[in-house]
């Protein structure tokens, strides 16, 4: 867990260079964004909410709630924070790192027949890509690899979104 800790600081110290270097300021044309994801990080799909929390350097942070479905049914709470940098012409590179809670029996969670859930924690890091459309559409496609979880599972993972900003 320490080598995945020390990652995640390299790579938000390098990030760091390139806010200070970049000379103009941009700006996202809104900044709430909801979208749904397909698969990415609420394993299997999720709804998710974005809040642009500054803009110079532009970072975010989203909070979600998603479904993933094996042998049983689990709810999933995904988690993250996110630096976007301004390539041009409304198109966006993205990395962060998250957390993504999972309760086993999803259909039962807020019931309080369920015994013993399994719950597992996800780490995972974002590297991506996002295209605004007409000032308020968006796209967005990442690679969100699992890096650690209670099983001690890791996987490649990647992630499709489409949502509205407002």
């Amino acid at each position: 867990m320490k080598n995945y800790l020390k990652l995640i600081y390299i790579i938000i110290f390098f990030i760091s260079f390139n806010i200070y270097s970049q000379e103009k300021k941009v700006n996202w044309p809104k900044k709430n964004f909801v979208y749904a994801e397909l698969l990415g990080n609420g394993i299997f799909g999720s709804i998710n909410y974005e809040r642009q929390i500054l803009s110079k350097p532009m970072w975010s942070i989203r909070a979600g709630v998603g479904y993933y479905s094996e042998n049983t049914k689990y709810v999933t709470l995904p988690v993250s924070v996110q630096y976007t940098m301004y390539l041009k012409n409304s198109n966006y590179l993205e990395f962060g790192a998250g957390y993504t809670w999972a309760h086993e029996q999803g259909e039962n969670y807020f019931k309080s027949e369920v015994s013993n859930p399994d719950i597992i924690h996800n780490y995972f890091l974002i590297a991506g890509y996002k295209q605004i459309f007409d000032n308020h559409w968006v796209f967005r496609a990442t690679f969100t690899p699992l890096i650690k979880n209670n099983y001690d599972v890791k996987f490649p993972w990647f992630g499709v979104s489409v949502g509205k900003m407002f």
